[in-house]
């Protein structure tokens, strides 16, 4: 750590963009209280070195949901984000109010059934079409694909998936950070429509 600390507090409050590292919230120098923190604690190989510092208000420092700061930042927006939905009911927030808090569930897909190929393109990503195949599902009688898409173009559906998240959402932050995500393949249904001219 730098000798002057003053002088690492300006720094990280200039690279943050004056605002703390956990909640995200502006911080006044000159009227609240704010500690240094390791982003990534030392016990889990973080460094002592101003990359790995974070500055932080008081207040999230002393209520901060993990030592990781990375987790505590993710579970805060948690926090904030529970906190915007659960008005609206027993089962927010969902899938769906985190993808509308970081842009998702915008735009839908064109896509058009050649053969055994659905051919599909994403607007809002630029004029390259995709192709992959279609399977058919025998106890089902239904047909499916696979295809790997940008935030923009997820939905949530509540008859697929109508549970709330919950706060065992941290377990998965924590694994994604370590690089070992335990994540099984999304699943959505749609209807191809015909285009009305």
């Amino acid at each position: 750590m730098p000798h002057d600390r003053q002088e690492l507090i300006n720094k990280l409050w200039e690279s943050q963009n004056g605002c703390c590292f956990i909640g995200g919230e502006p911080i006044d120098l000159a009227l609240h209280k704010v500690e240094i923190d390791h982003i990534i604690p030392r016990a889990k190989g973080g460094k002592d070195e101003e990359s790995n510092y974070a500055l932080v208000c008081e207040y999230h420092n002393r209520t901060k949901s993990d030592s990781d700061l990375r987790v505590a930042r993710c579970m805060a927006k948690y926090e904030s984000i529970k906190d915007q939905y659960s008005v609206e009911g027993p089962k927010r927030p969902n899938l769906g109010d985190f993808l509308r808090e970081f842009g998702g569930g915008k735009s839908e897909i064109r896509a058009q059934i050649d053969d055994n190929l659905l051919r599909y393109s994403l607007p809002r990503t630029g004029a390259e079409t995709y192709t992959t195949p279609i399977f058919d599902d025998k106890l089902s009688k239904m047909s499916y694909a696979f295809l790997e898409l940008p935030i923009e173009y997820l939905h949530h559906d509540d008859r697929i998936n109508p549970r709330a998240v919950g706060i065992r959402i941290r377990r998965l932050i924590r694994e994604f950070l370590e690089g070992r995500p335990q994540l099984h393949i999304a699943l959505g249904w749609g209807f191809i429509e015909e285009e009305m001219r």
